[in-house]
């Protein structure tokens, strides 16, 4: 039991990296724009090569790959990150290796994932549902910092074998409450096979 405590820890803080990379690039966007008052980009609808998803994003992605190994089986998450106004939006996803889904039940894996967010962000939560995101079992949960003057969102549910995860990190004084419904709603999954390239 331990060690699947264990297993499952580590592949929620996968989930934990696409809110730091959010951190991260929200920091850059204050530091070098502290006006918030900032023009608005064009929305445009992104999906990536192999087209498994598709959602609006104010501009063209970054796109970074975290790497590590899970139940002796590598684990890649690919998370893809756009800003506008001070608000930082990704999308991300991984796939479980197959040993942890034959030994762990979708329940247990939103758990951990849910479990680890709430140990990262050290504060309770201004919103922590469990529902049905784009026709799969999901949690989604926000947290507030008022220091940083910071709000995180995340959404992530489980299709097929892949996790998604659809994060927003918005500046307050900044935040359109607007965009961040549009990011949420815009998303579609067009399919559940797995995928092998990294595009």
């Amino acid at each position: 039991m331990k060690r699947r405590v264990i297993q499952l820890a580590i592949i929620s803080a996968v989930i934990a990296a696409a809110v730091l990379v959010n951190n991260w690039r929200l920091a850059q966007e204050i530091s070098s724009r502290r006006a918030p008052q900032l023009p608005e980009k064009a929305w445009s609808v992104f999906s990536p090569a192999w087209g498994d998803f598709q959602v609006l994003m104010p501009e063209k992605p970054d796109v970074q790959h975290v790497e590590m190994t899970v139940d002796g089986a590598p684990v890649v998450l690919t998370l893809y990150t756009s800003s506008d106004s001070l608000t930082s939006y990704s999308v991300g996803y991984f796939h479980y290796p197959e040993t942890t889904l034959k030994q762990s039940t979708p329940e247990d894996l939103l758990a951990a994932s849910r479990s680890n967010l709430l140990a990262t962000q050290g504060s309770p939560p201004l919103v922590d549902e469990r529902g049905v995101f784009y026709g799969h079992p999901g949690r989604q949960m926000a947290f507030e910092n008022t220091q940083k003057e910071q709000r995180i969102g995340v959404r992530f549910f489980i299709a097929g074998s892949r996790c998604f995860q659809l994060v927003y990190t918005a500046y307050l004084p900044a935040m359109n409450q607007s965009k961040v419904d549009q990011f949420f709603s815009s998303f579609q999954t067009t399919s559940t096979k797995p995928s092998n390239g990294r595009q």
